[in-house]
């Protein structure tokens, strides 16, 4: 049992406090290590067993969450960028985004007294009223509004980008996305309308499904079976691309077990050894080789067939 690991779900033990989202706990133990503790954003059955191989699933399926996201609130009239996590957003009191389009073009418009609306069928066209009537130079108006908001955005958020949610009106989403120079973690779904008069509450609510459903892992395994090279699915074959670090993505189950062992001398599975689990050894594998593994809460094992499966690099 020297090298042996005793790996346990939803562990109760003695421990700092986890923060008050925190639902449960997965603990490992080995020789070497001592107890590791890890905070979990859900409660998780209790299990036990001695292992070669943690059973990274509970940690994994946490991590695979988006921890932290963004909001951009963007309109003419207000920009605002805020942050949080599953339990709330709070606003980012910003020094590079401009708190709206005056402050953004100050009196360098291209109409003295421009003003804007939204227009008809949920505010998908811009409605904008001036003196003289100049449609195209209130369209450059709004471009160079958007410059500004990106460049603001971009020196905001520097090099850590994780998931932001666009709060605007539809329209200005292409425009925003052209302006952006660089990843700043927007993601395709937005929540379209005007967002100027929602409180930080109400945001967060309306926001945090769109982040978290970004990063479903049901929905990227249904984009690769559409791609042209569908994924693996054959455990003997996993197993092999696994050790040869050719695995991208490795889907698995929360629950249920292949009781088994990843010979890496032959690129194979093997016999277990009293509670190795294969799907828990793929997982490390994979991980260790650099590739990514994504947990599906509901899948179940033996009876789904796709239980397990793979994206080759």
């Amino acid at each position: 049992l020297e090298k042996a690991q005793v790996a346990l779900a939803g562990f109760a033990g003695e421990s700092d406090a986890p923060a008050a989202w925190v639902a449960g706990r997965a603990a490992f133990w080995s020789a070497d290590a001592g107890v590791q503790c890890f905070g979990l954003p859900f409660a998780c059955d209790e299990a036990g067993r001695v292992s070669v191989c943690a059973s990274l699933r509970p940690i994994v399926r946490a991590a695979q969450r988006p921890g932290r996201y963004r909001v951009l609130t963007l309109s003419p009239k207000r920009v605002a960028l805020f942050e949080g996590d599953a339990t709330a957003l709070e606003r980012v009191r910003s020094e590079h985004l401009p708190a709206d389009l005056e402050a953004a073009l100050g009196r360098d418009t291209s109409e003295p007294s421009l003003q804007f609306h939204s227009g008809a069928r949920g505010g998908r066209h811009p409605v904008y009223h001036g003196q003289g009537g100049a449609p195209r130079e209130r369209r450059v108006d709004l471009e160079r509004f958007h410059q500004h908001v990106a460049r603001g955005l971009e020196a905001e958020i520097g090099d850590d980008a994780v998931p932001l949610v666009l709060a605007a009106e539809a329209s200005h989403r292409p425009v925003l996305a052209e302006a952006l120079g660089r990843d700043v973690g927007l993601l395709p779904e937005s929540l379209e309308g005007n967002a100027d008069h929602l409180s930080a509450s109400a945001l967060h609510e309306a926001t945090w499904p769109i982040a978290d459903r970004a990063v479903d892992a049901h929905a990227k395994l249904q984009q690769a079976r559409e791609a042209s090279r569908p994924p693996l699915t054959h455990v003997s074959e996993i197993a092999r691309q696994a050790v040869m670090g050719r695995i991208r993505r490795l889907w698995v189950p929360a629950a249920g077990r292949i009781p088994g062992r990843l010979d890496v001398s032959q690129a194979r599975a093997a016999e277990a050894w009293g509670d190795d689990d294969l799907i828990d050894a793929l997982a490390v594998e994979v991980i260790r080789r650099g590739g990514t593994v994504l947990v599906i809460d509901d899948a179940r094992y033996p009876e789904d067939s796709d239980c397990l499966a793979a994206e080759l690099r």
